[in-house]
Formats: structure tokens, C-alpha cells, sequence
């Protein structure tokens, strides 16, 4: 930092009297020789500035060369003013008249081209992505309390259940009968079937394991063991058949 400021003071003074030596007046030279540090010091803000909020891309270097270039004309100018200080001012200013006298509108014009190029960050209250940009809440979200809606599962249907059958028959669920994309079998097929579901001792083959085999349905699979006599007929015990015999007079 004491570099620089060693380095802007000698620039300053040699621009000084560089201008003062091109016939320009006291305050106006003095003028001429502030703008070479302010455009230095604004040109090192606007790249600090532009290298942080500016992605690392090809667009960085397109929106770094205005200050850039407003750095490069303030260092030329301050070199330029050291270099014509150094022979003494004893002969004629030549081009250095025009070139103060330009000066001070060049500086202005660099300065401000490198304003009007700053990239702006977003603002804070910029809508977010998918929000109206009026900020208004659509009327699903309102109705609901800000909480988005779940979707709504359709084709669920109930199992029915039966307490028909014997064994564990009687807690299968009928909609085995009816799975999709599978062909009802006709009766025929399920008694040729049935030639292959075990038996019980007594030869009889009960309803549960005719469902769960050929996966029908309890009611018709009664039906077909009560057709090729394979149902198990429920045995009444010998108390409850006296209990239930007429009492003679």
C-alpha cells in the first residue's frame, strides 16, 4: 500500500505539471492530474468486484476489459507524464496540448463505460422459479395450507374375505379367482386338474387346498369335490346325534 501511494504521488505531481506545461490553467491541471489515480483506484474495485460475482467462463474476460482498459489508460498516462517531466519542460509541448486537452473527456468516458458494463447480482426479491411473478399462491397450494397436494391412488380394491371352507379355506381371499391377464379355466380343466392335489386318508381333498392348488374360488371349488365326490362331509359325534334324536312318548 505505501508502494502505491509513493507511486500515485509522483504520477500525480508529474501529470500536474505536465498539464500546467501544455498551457492548461492551474486548476484545471490539478484536475488533469486527479484523474489518472481516481481511474486507477476505480478500475482495481470494479475487477476485484467483477472476479468474484462473474463466473469463471468466457464471459469473465468480456466484462473484465472495461476496467481493464480504463487501468491501462491511467498507467499509460501517468508513465507518459514521468517520461515528459524527465527531459525538464524547457521545449515546446507539441502534442501534449491536445493531448490534456482532451484528456479530462477520455477519462470521463472510460470511467463511465466501466460503470454501465457491471454486472448486476440478482435481486433479493426476485421471484423464484415456478412462483408468479405477480408473487401470488395458486389456489390448490392456498386451499391447502401451503402444503402441496399428494396424488391420489385410483383402482384399489378391497379384498373380501369368506369364512366358508374348512382349514385355512376359509381365510383366502376370492380375489385369487380373478388375477389379471390369466384365462378362466373351465370346469372340465379343473377336474382334470384336481387328479393332482393330494388326498387325505379318507381319499377326500378339502376346499383350501384346491384353492391354493388351482386357484379358484372356495364356493366353486366346493362345488366341484361335492360333483366328483371328494368333499369331506363334516361327522356329527355320537352325543350330539342322541342329543338331537326325538325322545319317544
Amino acid at each position: 500500500m505505501a508502494l502505491g501511494a509513493g507511486v500515485f504521488a509522483v504520477a500525480f505531481a508529474h501529470v500536474h505539471d505536465v498539464a500546467h506545461w501544455a498551457h492548461q490553467p492551474d486548476w484545471a491541471a490539478w484536475l488533469i492530474a486527479s484523474t489518472g489515480e481516481l481511474m486507477a483506484i476505480v478500475s482495481i474495485l470494479e475487477i476485484r468486484h467483477r472476479s468474484r460475482h462473474v463466473p469463471a467462463t468466457g464471459r469473465r474476460w468480456w466484462t473484465m476489459l472495461p476496467p481493464v482498459l480504463t487501468l491501462i489508460a491511467a498507467i499509460g498516462i501517468s508513465g507518459a507524464a514521468n517520461l515528459a517531466a524527465a527531459t525538464g519542460l524547457a521545449a515546446n509541448p507539441g502534442p501534449w496540448v491536445q493531448i490534456m486537452a482532451v484528456w479530462p473527456v477520455v477519462a470521463f468516458a472510460l470511467v463511465a463505460f466501466t460503470k454501465a458494463t457491471r454486472p448486476h447480482a440478482p435481486a433479493a426479491n426476485e421471484p423464484a422459479a415456478g412462483t408468479p411473478a405477480d408473487g401470488s399462491v395458486p389456489a390448490a397450494v392456498a386451499a391447502s395450507g401451503g402444503r402441496a397436494s399428494l396424488p391420489t391412488v385410483t383402482g384399489a380394491v378391497p379384498v373380501a374375505r369368506t369364512g366358508r371352507g374348512t382349514g385355512r379355506g376359509g381365510q383366502l381371499s376370492t380375489s385369487r379367482t380373478a388375477k389379471p391377464g390369466t384365462k378362466r379355466r373351465t370346469d372340465a380343466e379343473l377336474i382334470a386338474a384336481l387328479a393332482g392335489v393330494p388326498r387325505n386318508a379318507d381319499g377326500t381333498v378339502p376346499i383350501g387346498r384346491m384353492v391354493s392348488a388351482l386357484s379358484c374360488g372356495p364356493d366353486r371349488a366346493r362345488r366341484l369335490l361335492a360333483a366328483q365326490g371328494l368333499l369331506r362331509t363334516p361327522t356329527v359325534p355320537p352325543a350330539a346325534a342322541d342329543a338331537a334324536a326325538p325322545v319317544a312318548a
